[in-house]
């Protein structure tokens, strides 16, 4: 089975803006290509440090912004992961203590006969659907080369990064 990773469901002011966006491009953590700046990616929230989550942050950019701990779990489970350090700025400090999940791996796993799909108008690109089934592969954690925007995981490493205290798992069904 495989799940899609996405921000968890957390109040507003809990998700990071991706302050300097324009630098990169706001799918730049989405396209499956190595990240190379010297510019360090910045993500502001609305809160205090304090009441932000320790292991995953919610943000615009639809990539996980994790710590340092997960950073280590999922490197044993792919060498196409490249951990982007970036800062983070709340209302009453900076932590330079996360990373964006860059996920370089690519998958040809969507179920083209069974899914429904929204195309962006004069072209092939998939803009969403109305219904979404993936073919199981044998992959832990990339995205799939028809829709880069969805980060796909295996059921046994969204079960342990459950363990670990992240969130945001969803069945492709619960994301049309």
């Amino acid at each position: 089975m495989i799940y899609i990773w996405n921000n968890p469901d957390v109040e507003r002011n809990m998700v990071g803006e991706f302050v300097n966006e324009s630098c990169f491009g706001f799918d730049c953590f989405n396209e499956a290509t190595l990240f190379s700046s010297d510019v360090i990616p910045i993500f502001r929230f609305n809160c205090k440090l304090s009441c932000l989550n320790g292991l995953q942050l919610a943000n615009g950019t639809i990539a996980p912004l994790v710590n340092e701990s997960i950073c280590g779990f999922l490197s044993g489970f792919s060498d196409e992961i490249q951990f982007v350090k970036v800062r983070v700025e709340a209302i009453d400090g900076v932590s330079d203590d996360f990373y964006i999940v860059n996920v370089l791996k690519v998958v040809d796993v969507l179920d083209k006969q069974k899914s429904k799909c929204f195309f962006v108008t004069g072209t092939k690109d998939i803009m969403g659907f109305s219904s979404l089934v993936y073919k199981d592969d044998d992959f832990s954690i990339a995205r799939d080369v028809n829709y880069l925007l969805h980060l796909l995981v295996s059921d046994e490493l969204a079960e342990l990064l459950i363990e670990h205290g992240c969130k945001g798992f969803y069945l492709p069904h619960e994301c049309v």
